[in-house]
């Protein structure tokens, strides 16, 4: 939820406040999501894990987002991980909702394999079960599922007129 803050409305962490659970603060703190929604972009949220995590849909509802995807919106058999769903599963959603929007759009993908307990669906590419193990496998796994996401993004129409805008929500130990 912090970092989530910072990207999208340019907020600080403050590990002493959620911001994203009183809605008093969310309905006056700027917002990218709700600016290019302000000015005709169709805007999108899509997540494999729950919105209430957190208040995500609070902040998400404040503004105005026009499409929300989150693990209820995948089959139960889908959500294979702790969280929700697996990010090949989001990716491929994301594929989906991506191909029915109109330009110009911005669109929020939020990951979390890399998130403890680092849950993949596939073969660790670093073997050990040590958590450092872990979390560099799930890294590669999230980062293998970007890099396919990406390359069919590239066979797009809107492609060559849309900026990718990569972060990191959190930091790690590992």
């Amino acid at each position: 939820d912090q970092g989530l803050l910072s990207i999208l409305s340019g907020l600080p962490a403050l590990s002493s406040l959620n911001v994203m659970s009183d809605i008093e603060i969310t309905n006056r703190v700027p917002s990218l999501l709700k600016t290019l929604n302000e000015n005709k972009y169709h805007t999108s949220f899509i997540y494999g894990g729950a919105l209430d995590f957190c208040n995500i849909n609070n902040y998400i509802l404040n503004n105005n987002v026009d499409y929300t995807i989150s693990k209820n919106s995948f089959n139960i058999n889908e959500q294979n991980i702790s969280w929700g769903v697996a990010d090949d599963l989001l990716f491929e959603k994301s594929k989906k909702v991506l191909s029915k929007v109109s330009s110009p759009f911005f669109s929020t993908i939020l990951t979390q394999s890399s998130h403890p307990p680092f849950d993949i669906n596939t073969t660790h590419m670093f073997k050990g079960d040590d958590t450092p193990s872990k979390f560099k496998s799930s890294v590669y796994y999230t980062d293998s599922c970007l890099g396919s996401f990406l390359k069919y993004c590239e066979k797009q129409e809107w492609y060559d007129s849309t900026l990718f805008v990569i972060v990191s929500d959190h930091g790690s130990l590992y």
